[in-house]
């Protein structure tokens, strides 16, 4: 009985270099009779594999843009592949696991630090991967740990420029859409200064 060992690579965008995030990718191969091969996984239809709802999950806009806590299983993955999602944005500072399981989904990672806000810089990147993924017509989703700060924390700075609304009322509708949301005053003064430097 032979194992291969997995092999893997990490590459950088030229807009994640801008944004200080890498883009990684790891696929791993092993030889088993009880594990099948990536070639026979390819022929396998989507179908077959069962999916789950992932943890706290809510579209912000349907079909477009969706939060969730960090996907724990490959069935979230084939959930959020199956109702049109191609890109999941990561902002826990440890990668979600099972990603590669997917790859139909890429995955972009913006670390920050829990209960911290993001950087402008962050922000904007976050929104240029919406705004190019919606263009295609491929969903977005986004998660941190548990999907309440960080997450919302973005979608709410989102909704104050896809549907030019002020931070508090940004605020007050990602909480309405997914209660818990945005946990910290920092958090709520990078939502109401992005909406200052954009009007």
């Amino acid at each position: 009985m032979s194992w291969q060992q997995p092999t893997g690579s990490c590459w950088a965008s030229p807009l994640a270099r801008q944004c200080g995030a890498a883009v990684c990718v790891a696929w791993s191969r092993c030889h088993h009779p009880l594990h099948p091969s990536r070639k026979q996984q390819e022929l396998e239809p989507l179908a077959v594999m069962a999916s789950a709802v992932p943890p706290n999950f809510s579209w912000v806009v349907p079909d477009k843009l969706a939060g969730l806590a960090m996907p724990r299983l490959p069935a979230h993955y084939q959930y959020m592949h199956e109702h049109g999602i191609r890109h999941l944005v990561s902002l826990s500072e440890r990668s979600p696991p099972y990603h590669d399981t997917c790859p139909g989904i890429q995955v972009h990672r913006l670390r920050i630090p829990d209960f911290c806000p993001p950087s402008v810089e962050q922000i904007q990147c976050f929104l240029q991967i919406v705004e190019d993924a919606n263009a295609k017509g491929e969903a977005v989703a986004v998660h941190c740990l548990l999907g309440f700060g960080r997450t919302g924390t973005l979608l709410a700075c989102y909704l104050v420029k896809a549907k030019k609304i002020t931070g508090v009322d940004a605020i007050h509708e990602i909480r309405r859409i997914r209660p818990g949301a945005i946990e910290t005053h920092e958090q709520e003064k990078a939502v109401i200064q992005f909406h200052h430097r954009i009007k």
